[in-house]
């Protein structure tokens, strides 16, 4: 071989070694599409997990005013509980189930009543899970004295 036929054969060496490294491989290409489908389920969950920690904490704060506007309504019209009361309600956009239940305690006198209100929402026509649960105090109006 004469050294004009080894340049050539080095010469074409060196072209096949660098068309043969342009590019990516295809397990190259799958193992970073893996990656990417790994990530993009990641990124999924986690902002569905945000989704519904936003709309839970919007129906807690949404059940609260509920709760919170049925306490003003039973002061403002001085409601004296005798028993439970169970309401459905439309308040906030939504459908709402409102128990309302005196409480008994030894230190009420009279003129003061404990109460207890719970609020759920109701989803596809029954009530789901608590979401507000709080105690109040109701007083009974004694009239001014002279």
């Amino acid at each position: 071989m004469t050294i004009a036929t080894l340049n050539r054969l080095a010469t074409l060496n060196k072209l096949a070694v660098r068309q043969h490294q342009q590019g990516f491989t295809l397990l190259e290409v799958m193992v970073a599409l893996a990656i990417l489908a790994v990530v993009a389920i990641s990124a999924s969950q986690a902002s569905r997990s945000y989704v519904q920690s936003v709309d839970n904490m919007k129906t807690r704060t949404f059940g609260y005013y509920v709760a919170q506007n049925i306490l003003a309504e039973l002061r403002v019209q001085k409601t004296w509980l005798t028993a439970s009361d169970t309401r459905q309600i439309a308040s906030q956009g939504r459908q709402w189930q409102v128990v309302i239940s005196p409480q008994t305690t030894q230190t009420s006198q009279g003129f003061v009543q404990p109460i207890h209100i719970r609020v759920a929402p109701i989803v596809d026509g029954s009530a789901k899970k608590d979401v507000v649960d709080i105690d109040a105090v109701l007083v009974k109006d004694m009239g001014t004295t002279p």
